[in-house]
């Protein structure tokens, strides 16, 4: 890349050479060190690319070599320049354009923060903005090493920070210690762990707490599984005292869930027509211009939104950007699903819901839903016998609700 932006800045030349000693010409070039690129035969001619400077070095082996030399075209900067001269003001133009792009490279135009989970963009940058580093400073007065070291002291549970300068992105990546919050604030205090469904109970593992239930037992919903408190005996077995805490453990219950849904085979489908309307917001330095915003005479239309900021390459972000929407006119249609397509969509649906049900660590051990295409609808339905997690922390219950599970002889 650097060679061809030298080539352009120097000037070169496209030529064709006719000569009786081609083999020659071409061997005291090479000789002469005279550089050249693109060489191909053309015919009974040889056609390539050439410097500028060394295309004037010719002479002497044209001469030599009784060789005829044609200008087929010329580039770069030297023509450029030749071509536009009596045009000043497009030039000089064009010269303050590019001194004023290198003048925006010398600043940040964009803040980005990557690997937050509990955190929001907003809350760091609010503080950067506190430490003075903003949108639209010059990039020779960020020290990365200080901005690290200031987010890790303002937030004790962001366990790594890397800021970097790239372009002109001031690129933030974080990595936050989400484990040790779970533990040590979601589960500070004390509480039960109760059934969120009515089921048998197949698994259960205690980690902290009396377990209230055992595998095989049935349970229902609200139904404390895991007690936050643990007895304290003496040394004759004699309970003295609770002491209370955060119960935690797994449960898996199995259970029975129903399932139907039902939809017509006539339904209403958007048309989408040829009439579209524009909102358009440029922003340049923060500073929003709307453009476009006339109210849509639509009655129904969908809006698509595109925001973007302007980038050149890869992190050259400028200070513009801009929001299009663009609304689209449609109409209901009345259609009729066949019964072949009501049956695949029926299909897609269940689909849908199982693959959620899985998301959330359901499994699936009985199926025995079905599909019924009646005259006018088509109704899929019928039950699921899953395993899924059941436990969700609740207030201690009263002392006098949970006796503690008594082992069986």
């Amino acid at each position: 890349m650097s060679g061809r932006f030298i080539r352009f800045l120097k000037g070169y030349v496209y030529i064709r050479i006719d000569s009786p000693l081609p083999e020659r010409f071409l061997n005291l070039c090479a000789f002469h060190q005279i550089l050249m690129w693109g060489l191909v035969p053309n015919g009974d001619f040889y056609e390539m690319y050439m410097s500028v400077q060394d295309f004037f070095r010719l002479r002497e082996i044209v001469r030599k070599t009784k060789t005829k030399v044609t200008v087929l075209g010329h580039y770069g900067m030297p023509f450029f320049f030749q071509k536009y001269r009596s045009r000043k003001i497009f030039v000089i133009s064009i010269l303050v354009s590019f001194a004023f792009i290198y003048c925006l490279t010398l600043f940040i135009w964009q803040i980005q923060i990557t690997g937050l989970i509990r955190h929001k963009p907003e809350e760091i940058l609010s503080f950067l903005q506190e430490e003075e580093i903003r949108y639209g400073m010059r990039k020779s007065k960020v020290d990365c090493e200080a901005v690290e070291s200031d987010i890790r002291e303002r937030f004790p549970d962001i366990v790594w920070v890397g800021a970097s300068l790239e372009g002109t992105n001031l690129h933030i990546q974080i990595k936050e210690n989400v484990d040790s919050y779970d533990a040590q604030t979601e589960k500070e205090g004390t509480a039960d762990l109760v059934a969120d469904v009515s089921g048998t109970v197949v698994s259960m593992v205690t980690r902290t707490g009396t377990p209230m239930v055992a595998v095989g037992d049935q349970v229902e919903k609200g139904q404390v599984l895991v007690s936050g408190r643990e007895e304290r005996k003496d040394d004759a077995g004699t309970v003295t005292g609770y002491a209370e805490g955060y119960a935690d453990g797994d449960v898996t219950v199995q259970t029975v869930i129903n399932y139907r849904d039902a939809f017509p085979y006539v339904h209403k489908v958007k048309v989408y027509s040829k009439k579209k309307r524009y909102h358009l917001t440029l922003r340049l330095f923060q500073k929003e211009f709307a453009l476009f915003n006339k109210k849509p005479k639509f009655a129904l239309y969908d809006t698509d939104t595109v925001d973007r900021t302007i980038v050149l390459g890869k992190s050259f972000y400028l200070p513009i950007s801009y929001e299009l929407k663009t609304m689209r006119e449609y109409f209901h249609e009345t259609r009729q699903y066949s019964k072949e397509e009501a049956k695949q969509l029926a299909n897609q649906k269940f689909r849908a819901f199982t693959e959620d049900l899985k998301k959330k660590g359901v499994e699936i051990i009985e199926n025995s839903v079905k599909i019924v295409l009646k005259e006018k609808e088509c109704v899929t339905s019928g039950s699921l016998v899953i395993q899924q997690p059941a436990g969700k922390a609740a207030p201690l219950s009263p002392l006098e609700t949970n006796p503690p599970l008594e082992a069986s002889e």
